[in-house]
Protein backbone atom coordinates (compact mmCIF):
# COMPACT_ATOMS: atom_id res chain seq x y z
CA UNK A 1 0.00 0.00 0.00
CA UNK A 2 1.18 3.66 -0.53
CA UNK A 3 0.84 5.82 2.48
CA UNK A 4 -0.97 9.26 2.03
CA UNK A 5 2.18 11.25 3.01
CA UNK A 6 4.27 9.19 -0.12
CA UNK A 7 1.33 10.53 -2.75
CA UNK A 8 1.24 13.88 -1.44
CA UNK A 9 4.90 14.11 -1.88
CA UNK A 10 4.88 11.86 -5.29
CA UNK A 11 2.19 14.78 -6.16
CA UNK A 12 3.60 18.17 -4.93
CA UNK A 13 7.18 17.15 -6.15
CA UNK A 14 9.20 17.75 -9.03
CA UNK A 15 7.16 18.04 -12.60
CA UNK A 16 9.61 14.79 -13.70
CA UNK A 17 8.02 12.35 -10.53
CA UNK A 18 4.47 13.18 -11.08
CA UNK A 19 4.81 12.03 -15.01
CA UNK A 20 6.06 8.92 -13.58
CA UNK A 21 3.08 8.66 -11.67
CA UNK A 22 -0.64 8.07 -12.50
CA UNK A 23 -3.53 8.36 -10.00
CA UNK A 24 -6.46 5.90 -11.09
CA UNK A 25 -10.07 6.42 -9.15
CA UNK A 26 -12.14 3.44 -9.42
CA UNK A 27 -14.92 4.97 -7.28
CA UNK A 28 -18.74 5.16 -8.81
CA UNK A 29 -21.22 6.96 -7.19
CA UNK A 30 -19.04 8.25 -4.47
CA UNK A 31 -17.01 9.84 -6.73
CA UNK A 32 -19.27 12.92 -6.42
CA UNK A 33 -17.96 15.26 -3.80
CA UNK A 34 -13.94 15.46 -3.89
CA UNK A 35 -11.25 14.01 -6.03
CA UNK A 36 -7.47 14.18 -6.50
CA UNK A 37 -6.39 16.45 -8.30
CA UNK A 38 -4.50 14.91 -11.54
CA UNK A 39 -6.02 11.65 -11.30
CA UNK A 40 -8.12 9.76 -13.97
CA UNK A 41 -11.36 8.29 -13.32
CA UNK A 42 -12.23 4.89 -14.48
CA UNK A 43 -14.91 3.19 -12.62
CA UNK A 44 -14.99 0.21 -10.73
CA UNK A 45 -18.19 -1.17 -13.20
CA UNK A 46 -15.37 -1.51 -16.00
CA UNK A 47 -13.60 -3.95 -13.98
CA UNK A 48 -16.84 -5.79 -13.19
CA UNK A 49 -18.33 -5.57 -16.95
CA UNK A 50 -18.59 -8.96 -18.99
CA UNK A 51 -16.35 -8.12 -21.14
CA UNK A 52 -13.75 -6.05 -18.74
CA UNK A 53 -10.61 -7.49 -20.31
CA UNK A 54 -11.59 -5.23 -23.36
CA UNK A 55 -12.29 -2.32 -21.44
CA UNK A 56 -9.00 -2.57 -18.88
CA UNK A 57 -6.97 -3.04 -22.25
CA UNK A 58 -8.57 0.06 -23.28
CA UNK A 59 -7.57 1.97 -20.57
CA UNK A 60 -4.48 0.74 -20.54
CA UNK A 61 -3.23 1.49 -24.34
CA UNK A 62 -4.93 5.45 -23.56
CA UNK A 63 -3.62 6.38 -19.92
CA UNK A 64 -1.19 4.55 -19.28
CA UNK A 65 1.13 2.83 -22.35
CA UNK A 66 0.94 6.08 -24.10
CA UNK A 67 3.11 7.16 -20.93
CA UNK A 68 6.71 6.20 -19.17
CA UNK A 69 4.73 5.47 -15.77
CA UNK A 70 6.44 3.79 -12.85
CA UNK A 71 3.43 3.52 -10.71
CA UNK A 72 -0.18 3.18 -10.54
CA UNK A 73 -1.98 4.31 -7.92
CA UNK A 74 -5.39 2.97 -7.70
CA UNK A 75 -8.02 3.45 -4.99
CA UNK A 76 -11.69 4.00 -3.81
CA UNK A 77 -13.23 6.04 -0.87
CA UNK A 78 -12.06 3.14 2.07
CA UNK A 79 -9.62 0.62 -0.23
CA UNK A 80 -10.90 -2.16 1.11
CA UNK A 81 -12.41 -3.69 -1.52
CA UNK A 82 -13.31 -2.13 -4.97
CA UNK A 83 -9.54 -0.32 -4.74
CA UNK A 84 -7.98 -3.72 -4.14
CA UNK A 85 -10.19 -5.65 -6.60
CA UNK A 86 -9.26 -3.42 -9.57
CA UNK A 87 -5.74 -3.19 -8.74
CA UNK A 88 -5.58 -7.20 -8.84
CA UNK A 89 -7.45 -6.59 -12.37
CA UNK A 90 -5.48 -4.03 -13.81
CA UNK A 91 -1.84 -5.63 -12.79
CA UNK A 92 -3.42 -8.82 -14.45
CA UNK A 93 -3.72 -7.43 -17.96
CA UNK A 94 -0.98 -5.49 -17.40
CA UNK A 95 1.56 -8.89 -16.75
CA UNK A 96 -1.08 -10.50 -19.76
CA UNK A 97 1.00 -7.74 -22.36
CA UNK A 98 4.39 -8.81 -20.80
CA UNK A 99 4.84 -5.30 -18.90
CA UNK A 100 7.53 -4.84 -16.09
CA UNK A 101 6.40 -2.00 -15.20
CA UNK A 102 4.45 0.74 -14.28
CA UNK A 103 4.04 -1.13 -10.87
CA UNK A 104 -0.09 -1.48 -9.74
CA UNK A 105 -0.53 0.25 -5.68
CA UNK A 106 -3.33 0.97 -3.42
CA UNK A 107 -3.44 3.92 -1.61
CA UNK A 108 -3.61 3.40 2.25
CA UNK A 109 -7.49 4.28 3.49
CA UNK A 110 -8.36 5.26 0.18
CA UNK A 111 -9.72 9.05 -0.74
CA UNK A 112 -11.15 8.90 2.74
CA UNK A 113 -7.81 9.28 4.19
CA UNK A 114 -6.04 11.25 1.70
CA UNK A 115 -9.20 13.38 1.87
CA UNK A 116 -9.21 14.01 5.88
CA UNK A 117 -5.07 14.59 5.73
CA UNK A 118 -5.28 16.98 2.47
CA UNK A 119 -8.43 17.59 2.19
CA UNK A 120 -7.79 21.60 2.40
CA UNK A 121 -5.13 21.72 -0.30
CA UNK A 122 -6.29 22.79 -3.79
CA UNK A 123 -3.61 21.55 -5.23
CA UNK A 124 -4.26 18.30 -4.22
CA UNK A 125 -8.37 17.48 -3.65
CA UNK A 126 -10.79 19.33 -5.93
CA UNK A 127 -14.22 19.05 -5.64
CA UNK A 128 -16.66 20.26 -3.24
CA UNK A 129 -19.02 18.20 -0.30
CA UNK A 130 -21.86 20.06 -0.13
CA UNK A 131 -22.23 19.54 -3.99
CA UNK A 132 -22.49 16.01 -3.54
CA UNK A 133 -25.07 16.21 -0.63
CA UNK A 134 -26.99 18.64 -3.29
CA UNK A 135 -26.80 16.75 -6.31
CA UNK A 136 -26.99 13.31 -5.12
CA UNK A 137 -29.48 13.62 -2.02
CA UNK A 138 -32.22 14.71 -4.80
CA UNK A 139 -32.05 11.39 -6.61
CA UNK A 140 -30.55 8.41 -4.65
CA UNK A 141 -30.58 7.19 -0.93
CA UNK A 142 -28.71 9.13 1.02
CA UNK A 143 -25.89 6.05 1.66
CA UNK A 144 -25.01 6.70 -1.84
CA UNK A 145 -23.43 9.97 -0.94
CA UNK A 146 -20.11 10.36 -0.25
CA UNK A 147 -19.20 7.28 0.20
CA UNK A 148 -21.06 6.13 3.22
CA UNK A 149 -22.06 2.93 1.58
CA UNK A 150 -19.16 0.77 1.74
CA UNK A 151 -19.38 -2.75 0.40
CA UNK A 152 -18.70 -5.69 3.18
CA UNK A 153 -17.03 -8.30 1.41
CA UNK A 154 -13.77 -9.84 1.74
CA UNK A 155 -11.18 -7.74 2.12
CA UNK A 156 -8.34 -7.31 -0.53
CA UNK A 157 -4.92 -7.57 -0.67
CA UNK A 158 -2.64 -5.53 1.52
CA UNK A 159 0.83 -4.15 0.23
CA UNK A 160 2.64 -2.91 -3.08
CA UNK A 161 1.48 -5.46 -5.83
CA UNK A 162 4.61 -5.84 -7.74
CA UNK A 163 4.29 -7.73 -10.84
CA UNK A 164 6.93 -10.00 -10.58
CA UNK A 165 5.86 -11.49 -7.77
CA UNK A 166 2.63 -11.97 -8.21
CA UNK A 167 1.28 -15.26 -9.81
CA UNK A 168 -1.00 -15.40 -12.52
CA UNK A 169 -3.84 -17.44 -10.59
CA UNK A 170 -3.86 -15.08 -7.49
CA UNK A 171 -4.63 -11.98 -10.19
CA UNK A 172 -7.60 -14.02 -11.71
CA UNK A 173 -8.79 -14.62 -8.44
Amino acid sequence: MVPQQALRSSLTGAQEGRSKLLVVDVRDDDYVGGHIVGGTRFSVDNFQDDDWRQLVDGFIKREILSRDLETVVVHCFLCQQRGPFCAKRLASRLQNLELEEPRVCILRNGFKGFKELYGNDPQLIAGDEEECHSATLAVKAPEACCGAFAPTLAEGPRGVLPLSTLSKPALMA
